[in-house]
């Protein structure tokens, strides 16, 4: 079963989207914090990672590119996302 890696602080995000891949056939691990990530990655390489690019105490493009120069991740396909919530309201 591939593993897809989800980094992402958003709790709501991770309640949407985590039943969907685990539905889709995806053993799916994740993680809210981004400091361990790139360690915890390389020691359990996933087949895809799913990284929120607004994270908390690192910025998820400073974490992409750690990904890219570990020779270990380089290759992994990596998928950066982003949301901003709005309502009906907001329209």
């Amino acid at each position: 079963m591939e593993t897809i890696l989800l980094i992402n602080n958003d709790e709501e995000f991770l309640e949407h989207i985590r039943p969907d891949l685990m539905n889709a056939g995806y053993h799916v691990e994740t993680l809210r914090d981004a400091e361990e990530a790139e360690d915890y990655a390389t020691r359990n390489p996933p087949q895809l990672i799913i990284l929120d690019a607004l994270l908390q105490k690192t910025n998820g493009f400073e974490l992409c590119r750690a990904f890219k120069k570990n020779p270990v991740l380089n290759t992994i396909p990596l998928v950066m996302t982003s949301a901003i919530y709005i309502s009906e309201e907001d329209f």
